[in-house]
C-alpha cells in the first residue's frame, strides 16, 4: 500500500513541469512559515506573559475547531482529494487502502486546514509558560492534528456511505439541518461556554500544558489516548472506505439520468450561452455541494460569531475565494468534452467569455451577499458611515479581484477536469492549493486595508483605494479579453479542457 501511494505521488509530481522542484520549494516554504510562526508566538509570549493564561482558555476551542474544519473539508470533497483521477483509475485500479491513505496525505493542500493547524501550533506555543518544555506541548498538539484529520476523514467516508443508501441523501440533509438548528439553539440560549467545556478536547488541551510544565504521567496518558483514537479512527475509516467502494454512487447516477423538461428558446445569444453555463454548474455534483456549503456555512458562522464591524471587510474575501475555487479558477473546465461543440456555436468569442464571466460572478456574489446579510444582521454594534462605506467598497473590489483573476487564470492556464465525479476538482490538488493561497492572501490584505479605513473613519481613503484598485482590475480584464481574442489561445483552451 505504501509503495502504491509513493508511486502515485511520484506520478502526480512528475506529470507537472518542474514538479519535484516545486514540491521541494513548497515543503521548504511550509517549514519556514511554521518556524516563523513559532518564533513570533514565543516572542509574543515573553512580551505579554499575562495574556498567556487568558489564551490558554481558548486552546480547547481551537482543538475542537480543527476537528470540525478537518471533517467539513473532507465531507465537502466527498472523502478528500484523490491521488489519481477517476478516469485514470480505470486503467490503473486503486484499492480503497491507497485511496484512504492518499486522501489523508493530501489534507495539507486544503488552505482552511493548513491555516487552522498553523494557528493552533502558534496558540500552543503562546500559551506555554516561560521556561517550560514547549516541545512536549507541541508534540501533543501535533498528535491531535493527526488524530483529528484521521477522524474527519473517517466521518467523511461515513457520510458518503450514507449518501449511497436509498434515502441517504435526504438523511444527510436532515442531519445537517438538525445540527445547524442545534447550534443555533445553544447560542440563543447562552449555553455556548458550558457546551464547549463538556467536550473532551478540554482534557487534551490541558494535558498539553501539563506536559510542558513537567507533569509527564498525565501527558503520557493523554498521548496514549490520542494515539489509540487515531489508530481506531484509521481502521474504521478504512473499513467504511472499502464498503463504499462496492456501493453505487446514486447521486452521480441521478445527475446523469434525470429527465430535463424542454424550455422556451432563449431570446438571444447571450441568454442561450448563460443557460448552457448555468446548467453546467448545477448538473455537477461537487459544484452543487460546494455551492450549498458556501451558502450556508459562512453565513451561519458569521451570524453565530457576531463579527464586529471593524473586521467585517475581511469576510467577503474568504467567501469569494472559496466560491472561485469551485470552478472559476479553471472556468472552461465546465464544458469538458463538450468544449468542441460549444466552440462551434455561432456566437462571438467575446460573448462566450462574457457569459462565462457572468456565471462566475453569480457564483461569487450569491454566497457572499447572503453571508454579509447574516453578518450585518447579527453584528455586535451599530456601524458608522465610514464602516458601511468601507464594507461596500471592500465587497465590490474583492469581487472584481476574484472574478478578474479567475478568468485570467482560466484563459492562461487551462486544465482538463471532469466535474461529474463527486470528488472532482477543477485543477490538480497542488495547483488548487496555490490558487487558494494567492486568492486568500490578496483578498485578506484588501479586506484589512478597508477595515483600517472604516476604523479610522476615513471615507475619502476608502474611495481613493477603490479607484486605484479598480484601475488594476480593469487592466487585468482588458488583458484577458485581448488574450482571448487570439484564435490560437482559444484553440489551446478548448483542446485542453476537451481532453477530460
Amino acid at each position: 500500500m505504501i509503495a502504491d501511494v509513493r508511486a502515485l505521488i511520484a506520478f502526480r509530481v512528475g506529470t507537472r513541469a518542474h514538479g519535484p522542484r516545486r514540491l521541494a520549494l513548497t515543503l521548504l516554504l511550509l517549514v519556514t512559515v511554521v518556524v516563523v510562526a513559532h518564533l513570533l508566538a514565543s516572542e509574543a509570549r515573553d512580551l505579554y506573559p499575562a495574556r498567556a493564561g487568558e489564551a490558554r482558555l481558548l486552546l480547547p476551542t481551537a482543538y475542537l475547531g480543527l476537528l470540525i474544519t478537518a471533517a467539513l473539508a473532507a465531507i465537502g470533497s466527498a472523502g478528500g482529494r484523490e491521488l489519481i483521477l477517476r478516469e485514470h483509475a480505470v486503467a490503473y485500479p486503486v484499492t480503497p487502502h491507497v485511496d484512504h491513505l492518499g486522501a489523508l496525505l493530501l489534507s495539507p493542500l486544503n488552505l482552511a486546514w493548513a491555516l487552522q493547524v498553523l494557528a493552533l501550533l502558534a496558540l500552543t506555543t503562546f500559551t506555554m509558560t516561560t521556561g517550560a518544555s514547549v516541545a512536549a506541548g507541541l508534540a501533543l498538539t501535533v498528535l491531535w492534528v493527526a488524530t483529528s484529520t484521521v477522524a474527519g476523514q473517517t466521518l467523511s467516508w461515513v457520510v458518503e456511505w450514507v449518501r449511497t443508501l436509498p434515502h441517504g441523501l435526504w438523511l444527510v440533509r436532515g442531519t445537517g439541518a438538525a445540527l445547524v438548528a442545534l447550534v443555533v439553539g445553544i447560542v440563543v440560549q447562552g449555553n455556548t461556554i458550558a457546551v464547549l467545556d463538556s467536550f473532551p478536547t478540554r482534557r487534551w488541551a490541558l494535558a498539553a500544558y501539563l506536559g510542558s510544565a513537567g507533569s509527564w504521567l498525565v501527558w503520557a496518558q493523554m498521548l496514549g489516548e490520542l494515539l489509540a483514537l487515531m489508530v481506531l479512527a484509521y481502521a474504521v475509516g478504512l473499513a467504511v472506505a472499502t464498503a463504499l467502494a462496492r456501493r453505487p454512487r446514486r447521486e452521480e447516477s441521478r445527475a446523469e439520468s434525470r429527465r430535463i423538461t424542454r424550455r422556451a428558446t432563449p431570446t438571444g445569444d447571450l441568454a442561450a450561452l448563460l443557460r448552457i453555463d448555468r446548467a453546467s454548474v448545477w448538473r455537477s455534483v461537487p459544484l452543487r455541494r460546494g455551492a450549498v456549503v458556501l451558502a450556508v456555512l459562512p453565513g451561519t458562522v458569521a451570524a453565530l460569531g457576531r463579527i464586529p464591524w471593524e473586521t467585517m471587510p475581511v469576510l467577503p474575501g474568504l467567501v469569494a475565494s472559496g466560491a472561485a475555487l469551485l470552478f472559476g479558477v479553471n472556468a472552461w473546465c465546465l464544458d469538458g468534452p463538450g468544449a468542441w461543440w460549444r466552440d462551434s456555436l455561432p456566437a462571438r468569442p467575446r460573448l462566450m467569455l462574457l457569459a462565462r464571466a457572468i456565471v462566475v460572478l453569480e457564483t461569487v456574489v450569491a454566497p457572499m451577499a447572503l453571508t454579509l446579510v447574516l453578518a450585518v444582521a447579527r453584528a455586535r454594534d451599530a456601524p458608522t458611515l465610514a464602516e458601511i462605506v468601507a464594507l461596500a467598497c471592500a465587497s465590490a473590489v474583492i469581487t472584481g479581484q476574484v472574478v478578474s483573476r479567475s478568468m485570467d487564470w482560466a484563459v492562461r492556464r487551462p486544465y482538463a477536469a471532469d466535474l461529474r465525479g463527486v470528488r472532482a476538482t477543477p485543477a490538480p490538488p497542488a495547483v488548487m492549493a496555490g490558487y487558494s493561497a494567492r486568492l486568500a492572501i490578496t483578498t485578506t490584505l484588501t479586506g484589512i486595508a478597508y477595515g483600517a479605513c472604516g476604523l479610522a473613519g476615513r471615507i475619502d481613503l476608502a474611495l481613493l483605494l477603490t479607484m486605484a484598485m479598480s484601475l488594476f482590475i480593469a487592466r487585468r480584464i482588458v488583458a484577458t479579453v485581448r488574450r482571448w481574442d487570439i484564435a490560437d489561445i482559444r484553440s489551446r483552451v478548448v483542446a485542453t479542457v476537451a481532453s477530460a
